[in-house]
């Protein structure tokens, strides 16, 4: 399905095509087919013929998006339906013309054409049915768009990787590779393909998770060139498999600061649903339709969803819920009914409520808000401060924290949490302790080559910071790099050997190398640090000079866009970017990491900052000091 789908975008001549009504008891769907072959120049000349999912499968379905690589949603194209002129997309064109031309009898479930947009009701109905419309498919065809950015060399570039392997892809002989080596202007370019391929807008959208996954049969196409999702995947985890080795070779290209897309973009995109792909692609395999029992399928949290899938986009922002409602079991979605009525404000208001009342999670508290949304909310506009926007893209790339560290600053409490007055949070919990100073930002460039001062500058002032309440380590488990990574080094400590304490090895070695690499060019004459990590003796070319930039500007992903702060006098903590002197920093029952919350301008109530990580409360230390009386828990009222 596309994201783009909307009744105000069907107006106008839209209206000249009378729809059949669909028989609900026979569980009815349209699907196009095409007519007489059209001559080149002509419009597609198609016909709409309704099927039972009951009883007929014999159709394919199409994933594509409504814009094209330009971003063009205009309906500035035309089919001909039954006689009738019907307006679509040049992207929507272009794949009609790629997937049914010249074959009559192909059947193909186009969401655009297939369903009355201008239909409530019907499109309610239909909606909430397409998992079983993708999940009955012979197969779904996904449209990425036309050939452009070199993507037939990305093509052929996944088939040798499936081939010779990553390294071998990249350099005829692995074996011999050093950090000098240089990476061929032809490897380049095909990686960049494959890299632009990922990046194309069809792997952003909210739709394409349920699409994928309930797929009995997945083909990609682009242009005139096909691939299959399991050739695609393969290659993809391939790629992720050998990131780190990659992101070394390529360090010292104009590509190295896309390199990461790799692994967060395209297919891998798809694998981060909490669904499990392989389960369902077996459930649709076996054909049993939309009869088949659920009984035997697992399901997430919707809350979880949307955090897992929170960078997927949709323009219609109610679809950022409704595509991914396939996903939780059918006693759930009976709570939350698709209704294109609703406004998007509505939908999420409801959907935030039922996370917190019925998922029992406030997970819906813990983002790092942008200042934008932070001011807006202390204005009063739009929705509550607990609530997300989760169509806004502001949000979408800051990394949360409990999706990052080992934290669990409630312990084993759970969540005591009521709603007042439809949009107000009553939540119990303990008062930390109030913000008394703020470090700088650290800043985030996208997927522009980031300078590497600002990062440097950010990381030094919160070194100063940390210092000026500990001692001065670096590594350890009380250590500065143990803060920066979120208590995750303090935990490997504790483990005597497994993933964790290995990483724990590597991070305690390869980091104050780098860093004493970027002070002896930054810094030459500071000597606070020299007694931790010694004295850069070796000379530092410009390859090496990179590569340490690099590494530093990496260590921790989940730093972007936060600022440190002192709680009080000796506790230091990492909170969202719009953390201020004398905001309040509280543990709420249920919660696995700490909540900045802000007063209100009428002083009544508190406003939702975003989420933070507090050194020394990351193991429910607050909820043992309550039950020592030393702390009082208290409800906090957050609009």
């Amino acid at each position: 399905m596309d994201e783009g789908l909307n009744s105000a975008a069907y107006t106008g001549s839209a209206h000249q095509y009378i729809y059949e009504p669909l028989d609900l008891k026979r569980n009815e769907i349209r699907v196009l087919q095409l007519l007489e072959p059209s001559k080149v120049g002509e419009l597609i000349n198609c016909t709409l013929s309704k099927v039972s999912l009951d009883l007929n499968h014999d159709y394919d379905a199409l994933s594509y998006t409504w814009g094209d690589q330009a971003k063009d949603v205009h309906l500035s194209h035309s089919i001909l339906l039954d006689g009738n002129v019907f307006p679509i997309t040049r992207n929507l064109e272009r794949a009609l013309q790629t997937l049914l031309w010249g074959n009559k009898s192909k059947s193909l479930w186009v969401d655009a054409i297939s369903i009355n947009q201008i239909d409530i009701s019907e499109r309610n109905e239909q909606v909430q049915k397409m998992k079983f419309v993708y999940k009955c498919a012979k197969s779904v065809l996904s449209w990425l768009g036309e050939e452009y950015e070199n993507s037939r060399e990305a093509f052929e570039s996944v088939q040798v990787i499936l081939k010779v392997g990553v390294k071998r892809f990249v350099h005829n002989d692995p074996e011999e590779w050093t950090i000098h080596t240089t990476i061929s202007d032809e490897i380049v370019r095909k990686t960049l393909a494959i890299i632009n391929l990922f990046s194309r807008e069809y792997w952003w959208r909210s739709w394409i998770i349920q699409e994928v996954t309930f797929a009995r049969r997945l083909t990609f196409y682009c242009g005139p060139d096909s691939i299959s999702w399991e050739d695609l995947s393969n290659a993809t985890r391939a790629l992720c498999e050998d990131g780190n080795w990659l992101d070394y070779a390529f360090n010292a290209t104009n590509i190295a600061h896309l390199m990461h897309k790799l692994g967060e973009s395209g297919p891998r995109w798809i694998e981060r649903s909490g669904y499990s792909i392989k389960d369902q692609d077996t459930a649709g395999k076996a054909g049993e339709g939309h009869n088949s029992s659920e009984t035997n399928e697992s399901y997430v949290e919707l809350g979880k969803l949307l955090i897992f899938h929170r960078k997927k986009r949709a323009t219609d922002p109610r679809d950022k819920i409704y595509s991914l409602l396939s996903f939780i079991s059918k006693a759930k979605q009976n709570l939350l009914p698709v209704d294109y009525g609703m406004d998007a404000q509505t939908v999420y208001l409801q959907v935030a409520t039922f996370i917190v009342t019925v998922e029992r999670s406030l997970a819906v508290l813990t983002e790092n808000k942008q200042r934008q949304e932070v001011a807006e909310k202390e204005a009063g506009f739009h929705l509550p401060s607990w609530v997300p926007y989760w169509a806004s893209e502001r949000e979408s790339d800051n990394p949360r924290i409990d999706s990052s560290s080992y934290c669990s600053v409630s312990g084993l409490t759970t969540v005591d949490a009521c709603i007042k007055d439809e949009t107000i949070l009553c939540v119990k919990g303990i008062h930390l302790g109030t913000v008394t100073e703020t470090s700088l930002l650290f800043p985030d460039f996208g997927d522009e080559k980031p300078p590497f001062a600002p990062a440097f500058d950010a990381l030094y002032g919160w070194w100063l910071l940390f210092v000026s309440a500990r001692k001065p380590l670096l590594i350890g488990p009380d250590g500065f790099l143990n803060f920066i990574y979120l208590g995750v080094l303090k935990y490997g400590h504790s483990q005597k050997s497994g993933p964790v304490r290995n990483f724990v090895a590597e991070v305690e070695t390869s980091v104050p190398y780098y860093l004493r690499i970027v002070l002896s060019i930054y810094m030459p004459d500071d000597e606070r640090f020299t007694p931790l990590i010694g004295k850069q003796v070796e000379p530092v070319d410009s390859t090496l000079a990179q590569k340490a930039e690099h590494e530093i500007w990496s260590i921790a992903p989940q730093a972007k866009k936060r600022k440190a702060f002192m709680l009080g006098a000796k506790n230091i903590g990492l909170g969202p970017q719009d953390v201020r002197k004398g905001d309040e920093v509280v543990a709420l029952f249920g919660c696995k990491v700490p909540v900045v919350l802000r007063k209100r301008v009428d002083g009544e109530g508190w406003i939702n900052i975003g989420d933070a990580y507090v050194d020394g409360f990351a193991d429910g230390e607050a909820i043992k000091e309550l039950q020592e009386s030393t702390r009082v828990a208290e409800v906090f009222e957050i609009h």
